[in-house]
């Protein structure tokens, strides 16, 4: 039988050999349980068998990456691996891997809500090490991320259990911080009427609290003693200050735009150091955050607000060549450029040639209407006109996702010579 098993092809065929296997050895233990023998035969059959129907949890589940097949043997490893899949950042309704953690810890009798807990309660407080019964494995995990990452976990089968238990830590939790986020992540998987109800405010007045507890975190960790109460009393020009001062520090940049947002502050000389900062600091995130806060100001034709939004559209198009669905990638891109108030200030050649160089020519097509009609102008329509004779179906595709002047660009292209 164990030859049977080891030589079946791997799926559900192998897994029923594997337990039936494994079914024979325990008896035949239990007919032998003083040979020496018999116990290393079964330990091997019984390694196998785990084994194997854990690599058909991973099929069944489509996560076969070879970095988790290294760890069938180490299931606490493997659950923990499982959780810091990119795929969960990138939209984590495509993913199974909480499908595939349960039953891999029902295969080896884990407990599921206390591998759980560790991970929320290790995320939510931003420490770097998970500590496993097994070993400690090095996260990585931004705090962003990790609050991804819990907000995926807790919105499988069981999220009203998963609200109850981050509203009790926002009561209970050991730091300000750690509430701050407990409550973001209770405000991702939950509902408008599910905060009413449960939070007992609004969605507004919710986020309005996450923020002003979120400043108290982090002005406390740059050494300003304040509580929520006092904040809303302080004297705003003299802590913006203060925190300019320590301006050489990136969590001190987030911490004053997130006051300036939550307080409605729109001081010049504050942004323009907020924004450039955030670009110096590579802060592209937040960045986006900061120039969408300020679109409706009298700034938009600052340059240092230009700048801003130069330097956010440069970093998107140099890292596609990083993107999983390029396609996907690119529409969220192009959506972000169509809602840039100063969006025919901006060069777009570095992001035209980016998308000609991944092969993408209708993309590249639609920056056409953005370019400046110079002497490099007409040579780049060329360049799109001769990239590809399926570029029409791709505008077709672009206009139908929400793509805006796709009328304008085949214009473009139809009148070129």
């Amino acid at each position: 039988m164990y030859h049977v098993m080891t030589n079946t092809c791997p799926g559900l065929d192998q897994v029923k050999a594997a337990s039936l296997c494994y079914k024979y050895a325990t008896k035949y233990r239990q007919l032998n349980p003083d040979s020496s023998a018999v116990e290393k035969a079964v330990t091997k059959v019984e390694k196998k068998y785990y084994m194997y129907r854990a690599l058909h949890i991973l099929n069944v589940h489509h996560l076969t990456d070879s970095k988790y097949i290294d760890l069938l043997t180490h299931p606490n490893d493997l659950i923990l691996a499982l959780y810091l899949d990119d795929r969960i950042l990138d939209d984590f309704h495509c993913v199974e891997i909480n499908k595939a953690s349960e039953a891999l810890a029902e295969l080896f009798q884990l407990d599921i809500k206390k591998i759980r807990l560790k991970l929320i309660n290790s995320w939510l407080d931003d420490q770097a090490l998970v500590d496993f019964d097994s070993s400690v494995i090095e996260s990585n995990c931004s705090e962003e991320s990790c609050l991804k990452r819990i907000a995926y976990i807790c919105s499988g089968d069981q999220v009203t259990y998963w609200q109850t238990v981050l509203l009790e830590i926002c009561q209970k939790g050991e730091s300000v911080r750690c509430r701050a986020n407990a409550l973001r992540v209770f405000a991702m998987i939950s509902d408008v009427e599910t905060i009413e109800t449960m939070a007992e405010m609004s969605y507004d007045k919710l986020m309005l609290f996450i923020n002003r507890l979120t400043l108290v975190g982090n002005l406390e960790y740059l050494g300003f003693g304040v509580d929520v109460a006092v904040l809303d009393h302080t004297n705003r020009q003299s802590l913006l200050n203060r925190l300019v001062q320590q301006g050489g520090n990136a969590f001190a940049i987030k911490t004053m735009a997130l006051y300036c947002m939550t307080y409605q502050i729109y001081g010049a000389k504050y942004w323009e150091f907020v924004l450039n900062n955030a670009v110096k600091f590579s802060l592209f995130t937040e960045l986006k955050t900061y120039v969408t806060f300020l679109s409706k100001s009298k700034y938009q034709y600052k340059g240092f607000y230009i700048n801003a939004w130069q330097k956010l559209i440069d970093y998107y198009f140099s890292n596609l060549n990083c993107a999983n669905n390029l396609d996907q990638t690119l529409l969220k891109h192009f959506l972000t450029i169509q809602s840039c108030p100063v969006l025919f200030s901006l060069d777009f050649n570095h992001a035209f040639a980016k998308c000609l160089e991944v092969k993408k020519a209708e993309f590249a097509a639609v920056l056409l209407q953005y370019l400046q009609k110079n002497d490099t102008y007409f040579s780049n329509v060329e360049k799109v006109r001769n990239c590809s004779k399926e570029i029409m179906s791709g505008l077709n595709y672009l206009d139908q996702n929400g793509i805006l002047g796709i009328s304008s660009v085949r214009e473009i292209l139809h009148n070129s010579v």
